[in-house]
Order: C-alpha cells, then sequence, then structure tokens
C-alpha cells in the first residue's frame, strides 16, 4: 500500500469516500495489483464526491427498472423530440440525480440520447441539476469532442449554480483534451480555471501532467513541468507521471534523466517508479537490462512484487517463442511467495492464444479457478478473438455460456468479436440474436464498432433494409463519424447498384438533415454523388452537388468533370452552366486556376479509364527482365547500380544552410518513383529514427504500398494520404480505406490532423508536383503534424516520373529541382535540419545498408 501513498492521501484529503471502509481497501488493493499508478486517478478508484443527498437515497438495484425504461422511451423516440418529450412528461419518473446519472451512464456511446434527456430533465419544475449529473454530462459532451458545449454548459453552472463548479470538472475536461491529442488546448484549461473561481493546485496540475503522459504529450508535460516549477514545485506524482511517460514510449533515456531529477529534488524513487522503469525496458525489449534492474532492487530494499513479474511476463508474451521464458519468470513469482492476480493470468492467457496455443489458454483459466482468482471480461476476450481468428463460432457461443455460468457477462468488446464472426460466417440470425441480447438481457449500449459490424453483416448477406435500419438508428444516436464513411460508401454503392434509389436517398437524409449531428465534408458528398453517377442518376447528382456548394464545400475535380460529360449527355446546358459558374468562383476564392482545376478532373478519369496491369508508357528495347512491378509503378533496374555515393556527398554543413544530400548521382534511365524508394528505406529510417517510427504518416501516391509495408513493422502504427484518387484501387487497398487508415486529401489545402498527431511524416513523390507558392504552405504544414521529425523523399534532376504520377491532380508536370534549390527553401520557410536522425541516416548509407535514389532531407518538426 505504500507506494501508492502520494497519490491516495491527496485525493483523500481532497474527497469523502462513499464505500465503507471495507470496501475501499478492497478497491485499493485492486487497484495496486495494477501497475500503473496513473490508473488511480483515470477509474476514479471508487472516490465519488456527494453534493446532495437525494443521490444516497435509493441504490443502484433499486433504480434499475427505471433507467431501463427511461432508456427505452430515448431509444424509440430520440429522433422525434416533441413526441420524446410527450413520453417523457407520461412516464412518470421519480425524477432525482441518482436517476439522472445511472440514465446517462446507461447510454454510453449514444452521447445524443444522454444529452436530450440531461434538457428535458432541466426543464421539469422542482428539479435542479446535482454535482454528479452536471459532472456526468461533461464526460459525456467531453467524449464526443463537444467542448464548446461543456464550456458553454460550465458557464451556464457560473452564472446560475456557481456552487456546483469543482476543480474535478475541469480534470475531466483535461483528460479528454489530451485524449484527443490536444495538449494546448489541455494546458489551457488550467489558465481558464480562475475565471470560474476555482484556483487550480497541485492536485489539478499533476491530474494534467498524467493525462498529458498518457496520451503521448510527454514532451509536453516536460516542459509545462519546468515552466510551472515555482508555481507548482514538482512532487513525486509529477515525476511517476513522467517517468511512465517516457518509458510507454520506450525513451528510456528521458526516463532516466528523470530519476535524476528526482534525486536532485530530494525525492527517493518508490517500488512504482521502479515498476515503470522495468516496464520500459520491458517493452522495449531489453530483456537482460529488466532481469538486472530487477537485482538491483533487491539490491535496494525493494523486493520485487507481483507488479514488477506481471510486467516481465507482459512484454515476453508479445514475443514469438518466448512463451516458455514467461512461464519460468511466472514459476519464479510464486517462488518468492507473489500471488499472481488476474492481471497476470490474462497476460499468460493472451501470449498462448496469440501464438495458436488455445488449449494452453484454457489450462491457464482452469488454473485460475482453482487458485481462485476470478477471470474479468479481458480475459475471456484474448481466447475469443483466437476463437474468431479460427472462426470457430460455435466455441465462442460456448464460452459466452460458461462466462454467464461463472457469473461474468460479457461486454461490448466480446459482443464485438462474436457478432462480427457470425456475420462473416453468414448466421446472420445468430448475429440478431446477439444483439438483442446484448441490449436487453445485458443492458449493454452498442457504440459505433458495433453498429458498423452489423451494417456491414448486413450488407454482405443482402439485407439492405436492415442495414439501412442500423445506419439510420446509429446516425440518430450521435455515433457516425469520419471514421464510417467507408460503411456509408458501401451502403450507398450497393443500394444504388439494386436500383433502391429512394431508400439510399433517405440514409442520405438522415446524415445531411440539419437535425443530424454528423458534420459532412468533401468525401462523404463524394461518395453520394459519385454513387448515384456510377448507375445514370445525373439529374439528381447535380442536384445534391449544387446543396454540397451552398455549404462552401468544392466538388473534386473528377467529380465535376463526371457530372459535365453526364450533362453533356442529356443536352442540359442549363445546369451545367450553373455548376461550372459556382465552381469558377469557388476557385477563384481558394486560388486555384479553374482550367487547371477542370484539367486535373481530365487526366484523372483517363488514368481511372486505363484497365489494370496497363503496359501503355513503356519504353521500347528496355528488356522486360529488368522491370520490376512496386506498388502499381513500372521500375526499372539497371544491371549494374547507377548510384555513386561517396561520404563527402553525404556530409552537411548546417552553418552554410547546407543539407545532406546527393549531389553526384547518374541519371535513372525510364520511369521512377520516389514512393518505392521509401519501401526500400523503411529498415534505415527505423535505426535513424527509433521510436520515432511508432506512428508514421506517409503522403504521396501508392500510399497503400507503403502503409502495408510500415504496418509489418513490429510496434509501427501507420497511415497514409493520397493526393490522387484511389477508388480503382485494389481490395487490400479499400479496406486499408474503410479503416480510416488511409485517405484521399488535396495536400494544397491544411491537412485534418491536429499538431503532433504522428511521430513521423514521410512525404515521396507528391511535392515535386507543388508550386512554389504551394510548397510553402504545405511543408511547414507538414511539419505541424509531426513530433519527431519530417522526411522528404523528393526526386533528382534527370529523372523521369512513372506515368502514373505525371497525370497528377496538381494540374502540372513534375520539377526535379536540385539540392541547393531545397536548401534555399528550408532557409526561407524557416525549416530545420533533425540533425540526430539525419547523422544516423548518414552512417547506414556510408555502411552501404541503403544506396538513395531520391533526395532525402530530415526537418525538425514545428510545434
Amino acid at each position: 500500500m505504500r507506494r501508492f501513498s502520494t497519490i491516495l492521501d491527496l485525493c483523500l484529503s481532497r474527497r469523502r469516500l462513499l464505500l465503507p471502509s471495507s470496501q475501499a481497501h478492497s478497491r485499493i488493493d485492486l487497484i495496486t495489483k495494477r501497475f500503473h499508478i496513473s490508473r488511480v486517478l483515470r477509474h476514479d478508484s471508487g472516490l465519488v464526491s456527494l453534493k446532495n443527498n437525494q443521490y444516497e437515497g435509493k441504490q443502484e438495484d433499486e433504480l434499475a427498472g427505471d433507467v431501463e425504461k427511461t432508456y427505452r422511451i430515448l431509444r424509440n423516440y430520440h429522433s422525434r423530440v416533441p413526441k420524446l418529450e410527450l413520453a417523457l412528461n407520461e412516464s412518470s419518473i421519480d425524477l432525482q440525480p441518482g436517476l439522472i446519472v445511472q440514465v446517462l451512464n446507461r447510454c454510453g456511446d449514444a452521447g445524443n440520447l444522454g444529452y436530450r434527456f440531461f434538457l428535458w430533465a432541466s426543464k421539469q419544475p422542482d428539479y435542479r441539476h446535482s454535482y454528479q449529473v452536471c459532472k456526468s454530462m461533461v464526460k459525456i459532451l467531453s467524449k464526443m469532442r463537444q467542448f464548446g458545449a461543456v464550456w458553454a454548459l460550465l458557464e451556464e453552472m457560473k452564472n446560475e449554480n456557481p456552487h456546483l463548479i469543482e476543480a474535478e470538472l475541469f480534470v475531466v475536461l483535461m483528460r479528454r483534451f489530451a485524449s484527443a491529442n490536444m495538449a494546448k488546448k489541455a494546458v489551457e484549461v488550467l489558465d481558464e480555471m480562475p475565471k470560474y473561481g476555482i484556483e487550480p493546485d497541485e492536485f489539478v496540475f499533476g491530474s494534467l501532467l498524467d493525462a498529458l503522459c498518457k496520451n503521448g504529450s510527454v514532451k509536453d508535460a516536460s516542459t509545462l513541468l519546468e515552466d510551472m516549477r515555482e508555481r507548482f514545485p514538482p512532487n513525486l506524482r509529477c515525476f511517476t507521471s513522467l517517468l511512465y511517460g517516457w518509458c510507454r514510449e520506450a525513451k528510456l533515456i528521458e526516463a532516466k534523466n528523470v530519476l535524476v531529477q528526482m534525486k536532485e529534488a530530494g525525492l527517493e524513487p518508490d517500488i512504482v517508479v521502479f515498476t515503470n522503469l522495468l516496464s520500459g525496458y520491458a517493452h522495449a525489449g531489453k530483456m537482460a537490462d529488466a532481469y538486472d534492474l530487477m537485482k538491483d532492487m533487491r539490491r535496494r530494499g525493494f523486493e520485487p512484487n507481483a507488479n514488477c513479474y506481471t510486467v516481465l511476463i507482459q512484454a515476453l508474451c508479445k514475443m514469438e517463442k518466448r512463451m516458455d521464458e514467461a512461464m519460468r519468470v511466472f514459476v519464479e513469482m510464486e517462488r518468492y511467495g507473489c500471488e499472481a492476480d488476474i492481471v497476470t493470468y490474462t497476460a499468460l492467457i493472451s501470449g498462448f492464444c496469440k501464438w495458436g496455443m488455445i488449449d494452453k489458454g484454457y489450462s491457464v483459466l482452469d488454473d485460475m479457478g482453482k487458485k481462485g482468482v476470478v477471470p474479468s471480461q479481458v480475459t475471456y476476450m484474448q481466447i475469443m478473438v483466437a476463437h474468431e481468428k479460427k472462426e470457430q463460432f460455435e466455441e465462442c457461443l460456448e464460452l459466452i455460456e460458461k462466462m454467464k455460468e461463472r457469473g461474468c457477462h460479457p461486454d461490448l468488446l466480446i459482443y464485438n468479436v462474436v457478432i462480427r464472426l457470425a456475420c462473416k460466417l453468414g448466421e446472420v440470425k445468430e448475429a440478431v440474436r446477439l444483439w438483442n441480447e446484448m441490449e436487453a438481457t445485458n443492458g449493454l449500449s452498442p457504440g459505433a464498432d458495433t453498429f458498423v459490424i452489423m451494417i456491414n453483416g448486413f450488407t454482405s448477406q443482402g439485407y439492405l433494409v436492415e442495414a439501412c435500419d442500423h445506419f439510420k438508428e446509429m446516425v440518430s444516436r450521435g455515433i457516425f463519424s469520419a471514421p464510417q464513411y467507408g460503411t456509408l460508401k458501401t451502403l450507398l454503392n450497393t443500394l444504388v447498384r439494386d436500383d433502391r434509389v429512394e431508400i439510399a436517398k433517405d440514409v442520405w437524409s438522415c446524415i445531411s438533415n440539419k437535425s443530424s449531428s454528423c458534420e459532412l465534408n468533401v468525401a462523404a458528398w463524394t461518395i453520394w454523388i459519385h454513387a448515384l453517377l456510377a448507375r445514370g442518376h445525373v439529374k439528381e447528382a447535380c442536384s445534391y452537388c449544387l446543396d454540397m456548394m451552398e455549404m462552401d464545400l468544392m466538388p473534386q475535380p473528377d467529380t465535376y468533370v463526371k457530372l459535365m460529360k453526364g450533362l453533356n449527355k442529356l443536352y442540359n446546358r442549363t445546369i451545367a452552366a450553373e455548376i461550372t459558374e459556382k465552381v469558377t468562383k469557388m476557385a477563384s476564392e481558394r486560388e486555384m486556376s479553374f482550367k487547371m482545376y477542370k484539367r486535373r478532373g481530365e487526366e484523372d478519369l483517363i488514368e481511372k479509364a486505363k484497365p489494370k496491369g496497363s503496359k501503355e508508357g513503356k519504353k521500347k528495347g528496355t528488356g522486360d527482365r529488368h522491370k520490376h512491378k512496386w506498388g502499381g509503378l513500372f521500375l526499372h533496374k539497371p544491371e549494374s547500380t547507377p548510384f555513386l555515393v561517396s561520404r563527402d556527398d553525404l556530409r552537411l554543413d548546417w552553418r552554410r544552410g547546407i543539407f545532406k544530400s546527393i549531389k553526384e548521382v547518374s541519371k535513372v534511365t525510364g520511369d521512377y518513383s520516389c514512393t518505392a524508394e521509401v519501401q526500400r528505406a523503411v529498415s534505415v529510417l527505423k535505426k535513424a529514427y527509433g521510436d520515432g517510427m511508432r506512428k508514421v504518416l506517409h503522403v504521396g501516391p501508392e500510399t497503400c504500398s507503403v502503409v502495408s509495408t510500415l504496418l509489418k513493422e513490429d510496434e509501427t502504427e501507420a497511415w497514409g494520404v493520397e493526393p490522387y484518387d484511389i477508388e480503382d484501387a485494389d481490395s487490400h487497398c479499400k479496406s486499408l480505406v474503410s479503416k480510416g487508415l488511409v485517405r484521399v486529401a488535396d495536400i494544397k489545402f491544411p491537412l485534418p490532423y491536429r499538431p503532433k498527431s504522428f511521430s513521423l511524416v514521410i512525404v515521396s513523390d507528391a511535392l515535386d508536383y507543388l508550386s512554389p507558392k504551394y510548397l510553402n504552405k504545405t511543408v511547414p504544414e507538414l511539419a505541424r503534424v509531426a513530433s519527431d521529425g519530417v522526411v522528404l523523399f523528393a526526386g533528382l534532376p534527370g529523372q523521369q516520373r512513372a506515368k502514373v504520377a505525371e497525370l497528377s491532380k496538381f494540374g502540372r508536370p513534375a520539377k526535379m529541382r536540385s539540392a541547393s534549390w531545397w536548401n534555399r527553401f528550408f532557409v526561407q520557410t524557416s525549416l530545420e535540419e533533425n540533425e540526430g536522425p539525419s547523422k544516423k541516416f548518414e552512417q547506414a548509407v556510408s555502411k552501404g545498408l541503403y544506396k538513395p535514389a531520391c533526395q532525402v532531407f530530415h526537418l525538425k518538426p514545428l510545434h
């Protein structure tokens, strides 16, 4: 218990416990079995602030009937506000804060339902929202990222019930901003608090640091700690949060530096600090260092506890062929008298299931029961996922029954897995039964993932009416957003293709009407307009295009050209002139040439019309034996390597403003692509950037190929931005688009990402088509969304672009610029070289590990 004293003492001094002391101790004991101190604050740990005596009136089970009754009303009438209010007025529900809070919690991810109920309750006579109700609403709104509504609610509370405003409301808001990667906004909350009569203290400041570190903004947290050192002297909790953040990102040098700062501040590390450091070593794969640290802990008088051993087991279970070693650590753990808890057993089961040893996973599950450790939903989830991979549907159903027998009801994630497998195997009736069981019997509110699974399942099996009903229900509950655009496209295309246009229009109207909370962008409108055009519904497509432009959204170039061709066949010059006039005006407002815009659309259509595997553009006499297809481009590989690179060519004198670049490279014969070069350079980039390759964004043509390559790397997440249309992509690429990993976007305009959304941004080919006017905006924009750096792959003078890129969306031919030109550009735009990774990259090239065929520049991020 001592290891959590720094946080629990602070919390207890500011909160009253709702639980009896025995229950409180058992809850705290459960928390101590976790190995991250931050979980104490994230899940509230049973610490509740009582603001209304009525909240203690009824127990949860006594309110359960009214909660379900209210939830059913909200579900049935939420899209018709007058009927909803009438039904709630006639429900004779006894309004009290306890009921309101439980109803809001029952709504789950369907934030719109909770918000409707909150508004209705606020209008009722003799009722005032309590602190707990307001706190729940702040959580719901901020989870929906409706931060403007949160501030409006706080403003209303300040004016009408200022006594309800407490620091914990702002802590909730900080955490939501941090989880949304909006670190700057999270810090601004600290400055806004005094306006509401609340002065931030050490608890609030520590919570802010904790939130930033948990959500990948450790650099911001470290800077904030230094800036606020005089106002909030660092304590053990602050340093522990920083240590956890650095270890989570596998930046062990920075983590050790935190230990030095702790000693300088006169603070001694406790068992939690050592456990976090141990976690950093283990998850970085440095098991020898982790074992040495365990020995060092014993020398210092800290006997490793269950958490320490669990950290090692978790890391080993993620490594192939090291399950035997994980079991040896488990045996050693028991030998030293440390009892394994649910986290330890779950890690072992996860490891066995991950590597295909489901039977051993069941053996560990049985061993848990014998030792008196009760499995949780997370434990069963590991086995369920393993069965799903092997398409063992009956085994999944049997496991659910075992869970129920043992008093552990399936949660939403487990239902998602089983419903997805049922839909995949064509067991639609079983999927519906599970859905109904999930909502009616277990009282779970489906989230976006569950809806998408059902919609895709119905669509693939031909149940289009049911798919539409579920889609409209998802929208009405307020849980439809951009990541589900892939589902929207599949549904609309299928409906139009089956000549169910009226049903498709009904689906579109439910997301485009004013009462909907959906924020539609160009991509959504393009999906709908192209679906109509594909089946010859030209007039309807034109009507929706005009609606789109009324919302100040400019159609994509190929959309405009398709519409003009359709109208030309119909001899409808009136509508064509109206659309052209509006498009011309919008292009002018965006400083874009209409001719360029139109030509770009025509070129896109020509490129799409080419059959896959077209041999157009092959050079005579080059010989096919040296051609290699990579990501859809034909690359010529000469018999001898034409790239002659010396160390001197790669050196940099930054004081003279010259970047490392390849100065003497012989010309490449045939077509070439720097995007293919990126895939060759992945291993070298990993050596240069280390953990900077954990979250990578690639920007350039054929990004699906690059993203696929990056996703194969261990501990690397990847996304892509494709500046060209990818409608005719293969199934794998379409899958990446539907998952939200790849998107089409015009990089001449701001990217739809927040600052530091990615650790590394890699750009290839696309910048060669931009004029300096757009480069001045685009390159700093790319540096804005990166936290560790930007890598630019640019063509060399004399290289010839591959045919697919010649028909670029930028309406201009590629321009291969020299290294000196790029150097001047970087200086003019205040972009600096990323020296550390640049040196490592140079070393790899000098050792012959990689020979670049493009110019490669390493830039620092802009923040």
